[in-house]
């Protein structure tokens, strides 16, 4: 008899409980992926932000070459924070049009806009799939 009167109260602890740590679990993997959004965000920003830079210095090679191994750091860095397959490749694709730049401005070539314009296309696509 003295056992019935608790077991109500260890059933309600448990279930409690229970729905304290679902909570917490949701609210982890919602956390998560904010995080993650948060973090391809960032990335597309700081890209941003290194492509502006290397706009400013297009007909300096050395300039370039700096700018572009910073844009090439910032994608390294930042890529490994990324979970969504789509940002990865986006940004892989990023990381293919730096090296060809990369390749240009190591062998004297001054850099043109037009050069650019598929790293500017890259980021606002990296961009887009963040927003998503």
């Amino acid at each position: 008899m003295f056992r019935a009167t608790y077991r109500p109260r260890r059933v309600l602890r448990v279930t409690i409980a229970a729905t304290v740590m679902a909570g917490a679990l949701f609210a982890t993997a919602a956390c998560s992926e904010a995080q993650k959004a948060i973090s391809c965000a960032e990335l597309a920003m700081n890209l941003t932000n290194d492509v502006s830079d290397l706009g400013k210095v297009l007909n300096d090679p050395p300039a370039a070459r700096k700018a572009l191994d910073n844009l090439q750091k910032t994608l390294n860095d930042k890529t490994k924070d990324l979970d969504s397959d789509d940002a990865k490749n986006a940004a892989n694709g990023l990381g293919d049009v730096i090296t060809q730049l990369s390749t240009k401005a190591a062998n004297g070539g001054n850099l043109s806009a037009s050069d650019v314009q598929p790293l500017i296309n890259g980021a606002k696509n990296l961009t887009t799939i963040c927003v998503k």
